[in-house]
């Protein structure tokens, strides 16, 4: 059970608490301004990635068990135990890009 004063410094104690987020919503749009200049900063960088990863990339069958992986991509088949459902469900959906061939496509993943 909450005595007489108990209640008075809740409430004051509310009313206080309140009081800084009148200070922080003046300052949202200096902070929203700040955040548009890092996505683009963010979506530059992720560009410059993307065309080097691009010029890198082995454009046909490596080694390894790559090859396998690719041909069930392709095929919507199971390479060999686990069978990486997730890369072969996404290495399918890339080989319906229209660039180069099968293997490049399924490489861009």
């Amino acid at each position: 059970r909450q005595r007489r004063g108990q209640k008075a410094e809740a409430a004051v104690s509310t009313a206080q608490s309140e009081a800084p987020l009148d200070e922080y919503f003046e300052h949202t749009d200096e902070v929203t301004a700040e955040l548009r200049e890092g996505n683009w900063v963010a979506l530059g960088f992720s560009l410059v990635v993307m065309v080097l990863y691009t010029l890198t990339l082995f454009p046909s069958i490596p080694g390894g068990d790559a090859p396998e992986l690719i041909v069930a991509a392709y095929h919507l088949g199971v390479a060999h135990p686990p069978g990486y459902p997730l890369f072969t469900i996404l290495g399918h959906l890339f080989t319906y890009l229209p660039i180069s061939n099968i293997a490049y496509r399924v490489n861009l993943l």
